[in-house]
């Protein structure tokens, strides 16, 4: 609200088996959009993986609504503490940028 840009209606639903669907409830058609979400363990994401997920479902709807640039906003990156190279184990904060940018966001703004 002191930006004076709106926050746009979107609605988020969980199965009974604990999947996720979004859905957004407002046109993104050439838009430069900010989307605002923790990769943290936080309601109604109940782990750090669900909210990835919900960031990526997000992510995919705003492409096929023909967004034009869509950047992430994420207060709490989650995975950022694994990112040291050791034999044989992933670095997890380059595995999660790579899904975010195959998903198709544009730019991540994260704050530490």
């Amino acid at each position: 609200q002191r930006l004076g840009v709106p926050i746009s209606s979107a609605k988020v639903a969980r199965f009974a088996d604990s999947e996720v669907a979004v859905e957004l409830l407002e046109s993104v058609r050439c838009r430069d959009v900010f989307l605002l979400q923790p990769i943290c363990r936080s309601f109604p994401a109940s782990s750090v993986n669900d909210a990835l997920v919900e960031l990526t479902l997000f992510v995919s709807a705003l492409r096929r609504a023909s967004a034009q640039s869509i950047t992430a906003i994420l207060p709490y990156y989650g995975y950022a503490r694994q990112d040291r190279r050791m034999a044989q184990v992933p670095i997890a904060a380059a595995d999660v940028a790579q899904i975010l940018t195959n998903a198709g966001i544009s730019r991540v703004v994260a704050m530490d």
